[in-house]
């Protein structure tokens, strides 16, 4: 898994995509471990 960086842990944690990025649509990338 690349490394996604601490933006990403935040969205994850918010449940949003706080950036309004692909990069971070938390949606798809959910299941993420």
């Amino acid at each position: 898994m690349r490394y996604t960086g601490p933006k990403f842990k935040l969205c994850r944690r918010e449940q949003v995509d706080l950036f309004g990025s692909k990069k971070y649509d938390v949606k798809k990338n959910r299941n993420l471990p």
